[in-house]
């Protein structure tokens, strides 16, 4: 009994010592980043001890004999680090966690690393001072609200690999006056662009399939757009709040969409989408055929004095 006992205080001892070692080896400080290993010799950032101004994230970093590649930056690592400026990665980046760099407002410019595919959810929203970032290649598409509130920024290159600008990506961009987009972007995903009050025109690419619910949602400096040939989906209130919108026109060779003197309909003009804001002329009679008028559909639109509605309506949104 008393050798069982022994036996048995001696492996709980082991147990714990080596459970020890392995949490220990788990998360680890050097330099003033604090460090949780993710795979075997791979880690990611996940804070700091010494708030940094010019982060140097690198490529490498040893830890108790072991050398460890620096793949990651973890959930929130820097959120709120007001004194950081700048940032320069390594090399072997593949992935940046949410909110990972959230409200950073000293943060002037970012470089990101060619080997990010994908952003997260809120990884720079609220960095006011960011007016320049560059891309890499094979981004594929945008987290909810990546850049969100991001003021200083007066100008976007998407990366020529970019599908999806997914949610709310670069909502309250306010100082956003140029887009440039990819010609294989398929989707420009819910509120998108949501309150781009500044932003004044877009040219959206042939290959785009869908456009999300309020995408364009308070763009009031937007003055027109065209649609192309490739677009077959539209959420709700894509151009609601669109103060100076004028006018929609949609490519004649689209098979879900079309446009009478600048007013968006379904092709086969049963249901009109949206009445352009800021169209001029008070009196407005919705052509016949029409049997459903979409929700928002004439948002916002202040010179209208009257509205004459068709025989066989049979829904106002």
């Amino acid at each position: 009994m008393n050798d069982f006992i022994t036996r048995f205080v001696l492996l709980a001892a082991l147990f714990t010592v080596f459970g020890c070692m392995s949490l220990r080896a788990q998360s680890f400080e050097h330099d003033g980043l604090t460090y949780n290993v993710t795979d075997g010799n791979e880690v990611e950032v996940s804070g700091y001890t010494v708030e940094p101004v010019n982060l140097v994230i690198p490529a490498t970093v040893s830890y108790g004999g072991t050398d460890y590649e620096v793949t990651g930056i973890g959930e929130r690592a820097f959120y709120g680090s007001s004194n950081l400026v700048s940032i320069e990665f390594p090399d072997f980046i593949k992935s940046i966690g949410s909110y990972a760099f959230a409200n950073c407002i000293g943060l002037t410019s970012v470089s990101l690393p060619e080997g990010v595919t994908e952003m997260t959810m809120g990884t720079f929203i609220g960095c006011t001072g960011l007016v320049s970032v560059s891309f890499p290649s094979n981004l594929k598409s945008f987290g909810t609200g990546t850049f969100e509130g991001c003021t200083g920024l007066t100008s976007l290159s998407l990366p020529e690999n970019l599908t999806d600008t997914g949610w709310g990506a670069f909502r309250d961009c306010i100082g956003l006056v140029s887009v440039n987009f990819p010609s294989g972007l398929t989707n420009i995903g819910r509120e998108t662009f949501w309150g781009c009050t500044n932003l004044p025109s877009v040219d959206l690419p042939e290959n785009l399939a869908s456009i999300g619910d309020d995408a364009f949602y308070t763009c009031s400096s937007l003055a027109s757009i065209d649609l192309p040939a490739s677009l077959s989906s539209l959420g709700a209130g894509v151009f609601s709040g669109c103060t100076g919108l004028t006018s929609i026109n949609v490519d004649s060779g689209n098979s879900f969409y079309c446009s009478q003197d600048g007013i968006l309909f379904t092709k086969d003009m049963t249901e009109l989408i949206c009445y352009p804001a800021a169209k001029e002329g008070g009196h407005y009679a919705v052509p016949s055929g029409v049997v459903i008028i979409c929700d928002e559909a004439f948002d916002s639109s202040y010179n209208l004095t009257s509205v004459d509605l068709p025989e066989g309506l049979i829904s106002i949104g």
